[in-house]
C-alpha cells in the first residue's frame, strides 16, 4: 500500500531521532524489529516479536514514538502494538489469516449490501465490470423470486431501512463488514485447529519428534562466544568438528557445571555445519527428550521410525546425554544407535555435566564408548574471562559500565555466565525504564537476588581474615598496618593468597585493603607461589585454611 511506503519513511525518520539520547546498537536493539503493519482510523499499528521489548517500549518509549509522528505529520496518532511473541500461532494459521484478511479487504473494495427501496441486496463496483450483478442470497434473497416467504423476508428488511441516513447506513455496512471478517477469521483459527487434532491423531506419538533442529539464534555462534583459559581446549575442539565432521574427534564429548557454554558451543556447531553443507541432516535433542521419545514410540508400535530418524542422520547432537544414565531401555536404544553411526562415520557430540567416569548408573559399554574420542572440559569463568563477558553483554544491551563496577560484578558473579546474562539483562532494563546511570549502589541492589545463597566477596575475605587470625594470631589492624616484622610480613603474604586463590579478586583491588598498590599484592602472591613448591609445611597450613573458608578441600 503507497501510503504505509510513506509512513514507513516517517517511522525511520523518527527512530532515528532516538540517536540524539542513546547509541545506535541500543536503537537497533529496541526498535530493530518493530514491523509496520496498517493504519486505520489514525492508529498505527505495529508488531514486535518479543514480548520483553514490547513491556519496554509500551513503558518508556510509547508516548515518544507517537510525539514523533505528530512532530512529523502535523497530527496525533495512536501507536498499538502487537506481540507476536505471545499472540502469534503456527506459521500455517498466520499465513490463512493473512490471506484472508487480504481476500476481505479486496472483496469490500468492489462491493456492499444495498437494502435501499429498490436494491437487489448485493452490488458490485470493480472498474472492469461496472453496473449491478444480482447474487440472490439465502438470508437475503432478490426480489424476483415471487411471493413467497423469501421474497416477503426481503422486501420487509427493505422497508426497515427505508428511512436510514447516509451515515446510518454507512455505519451499518461498516458494522456488518466487521463481524463478517471476524466471523472468518474466527471460522479459520477453528479449522486450522482441527487439522493440527487431525495430524496428532493420525502419528500418534509423532508430536514430540517432528523437528530435528533448534531454531536458528544469532547468539549461538562461534564468533561470539567468548574464549578464555577455561573453555579454550573445549571451543578448539568443537571448530575442528564443525570444520570437518566425522573426521577427527568422534565422539566429542563436552563435560561441566550448568551454564557454562556447552549448548552454545552445540548451537554454534549446528549452525557452521548448516552454513558449509545445507543438505547435512542434523538432528539436536536433549537427552531427557530422546528418553521421552523412545517411550513413546514404544507405546506407539513406532520403533522402527524412531531408529529410522535418528540412524539415518549426518550429525547426531545430545544436549546433557547423563539424563539417559540409569533408564535401562533407552540405553539399550541409544546404545544400538551409537554403533549404527559411529560405524557409518558419522559424528556424534555428546554434553554432560560430568564426565563419563563419573555417571554411575551408566552402562559400562556406553562409558567406554563415550570415550573413544575427546573428551573436553569447560571450567567456571576465570576473573579475567567474566570481565571480557560482563563487557561483551553490556554492549548487547546498551549500558555503559564503569570500570569500578565492572570489577565489582566480575568478582561476585562467579558461577556461571546464565547468571551474568541475568545481571545485565536486569541492569539494562534498570537504566532504560529509571534513566539511572549504572553505579556500585545500582548494582549491588541490581545482583543481591541473582546471588542467592551465594556468599559475597566481602564476606569471604572477612572470613580469610578471621581464619589467618586463628591460625597466626595476627589481627586485620596489624595486616593491614604498616608494620614490615617478619611474622606479619609472611602472615600479610599469606592472606593475600588466600584472597587472590579464593575470591579471584584483582590485584589493584587486593591493594586497597592492605592500603597498598597493586604491585604490593602481586609480589605477595609470588612469594607465596614460590614458597609452595618447597616448602610442605606451608602447603599443609594454606589448604587447611582454604577448607575453614570455604568448606572444601583442595
Amino acid at each position: 500500500m503507497a501510503y504505509l511506503d510513506g509512513l514507513i519513511a516517517v517511522w525511520e525518520d523518527v527512530r532515528n531521532s532516538f540517536l540524539d539520547s542513546m547509541p545506535r546498537s541500543t536503537v537497533e536493539l529496541w526498535f530493530g524489529n518493530m514491523k509496520m503493519l496498517a493504519f486505520k482510523d489514525d492508529v498505527l499499528t505495529f508488531s514486535i516479536d518479543s514480548a520483553f521489548k514490547y513491556d519496554i517500549i509500551n513503558q518508556k518509549f510509547l508516548s515518544k514514538i507517537e510525539d514523533g509522528f505528530e512532530e512529523r505529520l502535523g497530527f496525533r496518532v495512536k501507536v498499538e502494538i502487537i506481540c507476536e511473541e505471545e499472540n502469534a500461532k503456527s506459521d500455517a494459521d498466520k499465513k490463512r489469516l493473512e490471506d484472508a484478511a487480504r481476500d476481505i479487504e479486496e472483496d469490500e473494495k468492489d462491493s456492499f449490501f444495498d437494502f435501499s427501496e429498490g436494491g437487489t441486496g448485493f452490488h458490485y463496483e470493480g472498474e472492469d465490470e461496472p453496473g449491478e450483478i444480482v447474487m440472490p442470497d439465502p438470508i437475503m434473497p432478490s426480489p424476483d423470486m415471487g411471493d413467497g416467504f423469501e421474497a416477503e423476508l426481503f422486501r420487509n428488511r427493505q422497508k426497515e431501512f427505508a428511512n436510514e441516513t447516509p451515515e446510518e447506513r454507512e455505519a451499518r455496512i461498516e458494522k456488518m463488514k466487521n463481524e463478517r471478517h471476524q466471523a472468518m477469521i474466527k471460522r479459520l483459527r477453528e479449522e486450522a485447529d482441527a487439522e493440527k487434532r487431525s495430524a496428532e491423531a493420525e502419528k500418534p506419538g509423532m508430536g514430540a519428534w517432528g523437528s530435528t533442529l533448534p531454531p536458528y539464534n544469532f547468539e549461538y555462534t562461534f564468533d561470539n562466544f567468548i574464549v578464555g583459559s577455561s573453555n579454550k581446549f573445549a571451543h578448539a575442539a568443537c571448530t575442528a568438528v564443525a570444520a570437518n565432521p566425522a573426521m577427527n574427534y568422534n565422539p566429542l564429548f563436552i563435560y561441566g557445571p550448568s551454564g557454562l557454554g556447552k549448548t552454545h558451543l552445540l548451537y554454534a556447531i549446528t549452525n557452521e555445519i548448516k552454513r558449509k553443507k545445507p543438505a547435512a541432516k542434523i538432528i539436536y535433542i536433549k537427552g531427557e527428550d530422546f528418553t521421552t521419545q523412545f517411550i513413546e514410540a514404544l507405546a506407539a508400535q513406532m520403533t522402527n521410525e524412531f531408529r529410522n530418524k535418528y540412524r539415518s542422520c549426518d550429525v547426531l547432537l545430545i544436549d546433557d546425554i547423563q539424563f539417559i544414565a540409569g533408564k535401562t531401555s533407552t540405553q539399550e536404544e541409544f546404545f544400538h544407535t551409537f554403533n549404527a553411526l559411529y560405524e557409518e562415520h558419522k559424528q556424534i557430540i555428546l554434553t554432560s555435566d560430568r564426565p563419563p567416569r563419573d555417571m554411575k548408573t551408566l552402562e559400562d559399554r556406553l562409558k567406554t564408548r563415550f570415550e573413544w574420542g575427546l573428551l573436553a572440559d569447560i571450567q567456571p569463568p576465570d576473573l579475567e574471562l567474566r570481565v571480557a563477558i560482563i563487557k561483551k553483554k553490556a554492549e548487547q544491551v546498551g549500558i555503559i559500565i564503569p570500570e569500578e563496577v565492572l570489577t565489582y560484578l566480575a568478582e561476585n558473579l562467579r558461577s556461571n555466565i546464565r547468571q551474568i546474562e541475568g545481571a545485565m539483562k536486569k541492569l539494562g532494563a534498570l537504566a532504560f525504564l529509571s534513566g539511572q546511570k549504572i553505579t556500585m549502589e545500582v548494582a549491588r541492589g541490581c545482583i543481591a537476588d541473582l546471588l542467592g545463597g551465594e556468599e559475597p566477596v566481602s564476606v569471604t575475605v572477612d572470613k580469610i581474615f578471621a581464619t589467618v587470625y586463628k591460625k597466626y594470631g595476627i589481627s586485620k589492624e596489624d595486616l593491614t598496618g604498616k608494620s614490615r616484622s617478619r611474622e606479619i610480613a609472611q602472615a600479610r603474604h599469606v592472606t593475600i593468597y588466600l584472597i587472590r586463590k579464593i575470591t579471584e579478586m584483582s590485584l589493584p583491588n587486593i591493594g586497597k585493603i592492605f592500603n597498598r598498590d597493586h604491585t604490593t599484592a602481586l609480589a605477595s602472591w609470588e612469594t607465596i607461589e614460590k614458597k609452595l613448591k618447597t616448602d610442605a609445611m606451608l602447603t599443609l597450613d594454606i589448604n587447611e585454611m582454604t577448607k575453614e573458608v570455604t568448606g572444601s578441600a583442595e
